[in-house]
């Protein structure tokens, strides 16, 4: 049986995976084609691109080419963060910017959420997250260094000036306490957010701020998501993502021979969908009795940096004349 369009947007950071390499070479003692020990910012002249890809026909449907993409959000235009600019854009099937959001708060923004007619961010640069209406109006913040979480990997403490523009400031992920990257609306008043340094999952209660430590002994953790009554994330440089129940006790682990899980989605059909960085590749996995197993890949050019998945329906308004 012939299986039914999958469409999938998805950002890809950089167009010039090689010069952003040589970057961290250049800037770090690590080895490693993902590195985050570099105490220097991005580089300028990266690229970016966004597509949309239908899953089954293995066809780039559409595509533009934009600034450094990272979270990304499809309402009435497609939405998505400019991490180097540090702005929200709007996008419309033509490729006309139709919405630009700015904030003095906005430091390398990663991800991005719409709840009701709120932007909610992770300003990482700034170890931040962030609630904006959309005319920029503070509605929430959460800043992790007045939450214990004041030191950088390397010891310093760090101090932030919360009233300077910081919009336009450099602050490598080497400098930042948490490198808060995902965060999202969970139960009764509460964001679950991941913070990369620490390898952990957490949840913060909007009204007092406080937070609970609901998962640990993670490895640079990405992308958390709610799936009905379970919580999904990538658990990045443990190569796997990860299933939790209501009380956060793992139920799946899905694995592979990944390499850096960048983001994991739940797809309509069941399956999970992977950003497999390091392998520049897009992988669906199947549940198999314990385990699961790979039934489908998309493999992408080596210089496009994925960042983030998110699967759309191809009823919604923003396919039209597209397809």
């Amino acid at each position: 049986m012939k299986r039914k369009d999958i469409y999938i947007v998805v950002s890809f950071m950089t167009t010039k995976f090689t010069l952003l390499k040589q970057h961290w070479a250049k800037h770090t003692q690590s080895k490693s084609e993902t590195s985050f020990d570099t105490d220097r910012g991005l580089p300028p002249h990266l690229g970016g691109k966004l597509i949309i890809l239908n899953w089954i026909t293995k066809k780039i449907v559409w595509d533009i080419d934009v600034d450094i993409p990272s979270g990304i959000f499809l309402d009435t235009e497609l939405l998505f963060v400019n991490s180097f600019k540090n702005e929200i854009l709007g996008i419309s099937p033509n490729g006309k910017i139709e919405y630009c959001l700015r904030h003095s708060k906005f430091n390398a923004l990663h991800s991005l959420q719409k709840v009701n007619d709120n932007f909610l961010v992770t300003s990482s640069g700034l170890d931040l997250i962030l609630e904006v209406d959309s005319f920029g109006k503070e509605i929430f913040e959460w800043w992790a260094t007045d939450r214990g979480f004041n030191q950088t990997p390397t010891g310093d403490i760090r101090e932030i000036n919360k009233t300077n523009d910081h919009s336009k400031k450099i602050y490598p992920t080497i400098k930042q306490t948490t490198h808060i990257n995902s965060v999202i609306p969970y139960e009764n008043g509460t964001l679950l957010a991941t913070l990369f340094h620490q390898g952990m999952l957490v949840k913060i209660n909007k009204i007092d701020k406080n937070f609970t430590i609901l998962a640990g002994k993670l490895s640079n953790p990405h992308s958390v998501y709610k799936i009905s009554d379970s919580v999904l994330l990538s658990d990045t440089s443990h190569n796997q993502a990860l299933v939790y129940d209501k009380q956060f006790n793992v139920i799946k682990i899905i694995k592979n021979e990944f390499k850096w899980v960048q983001d994991t989605i739940l797809l309509a059909n069941g399956n999970f969908l992977i950003a497999d960085a390091d392998n520049n590749q897009i992988v669906e996995m199947q549940e198999y009795g314990d385990s699961f197993k790979m039934v489908d890949c998309y493999n992408f050019n080596k210089e496009w940096r994925i960042f983030q998945l998110l699967e759309a329906s191809p009823n919604h308004k923003f396919f039209t004349g597209i397809l």
